[in-house]
């Protein structure tokens, strides 16, 4: 199974896996157009390529003073994120 992303309003829920072998299809979807939000609470895993992928696009939003904001993130990807010491970026903009 892959990633699928849908849109309400300006929230935009990622769910499924996001990893190395998926993660370029979700580079060239959000390659023009990011959200204000993105909700992962039915992310149901992702692996060092998925990380690297949303906190491309968390700098790249932070270039462009866009406001993207990730929600509810697994307690997976959490845990990945602190062992590549990038949690502060994925969380400075986290609501809850």
């Amino acid at each position: 199974m892959s990633w699928d992303l849908q849109q309400q309003g300006d929230v935009w829920q990622l769910s499924g896996r996001l990893d190395r072998h998926n993660v370029t299809a979700l580079f060239k979807r959000l390659e023009l157009d990011l959200p204000a939000e993105m909700d992962l609470k039915a992310l149901e895993s992702c692996d060092s390529a998925g990380l690297s992928c949303l906190v491309h696009f968390r700098q790249r939003s932070l270039k462009t003073e866009q406001a993207l904001c990730f929600t509810h993130l697994p307690k997976q990807l959490q845990q990945l994120a602190e062992l590549y010491s990038v949690e502060a970026l994925l969380s400075s903009n986290i609501k809850v």
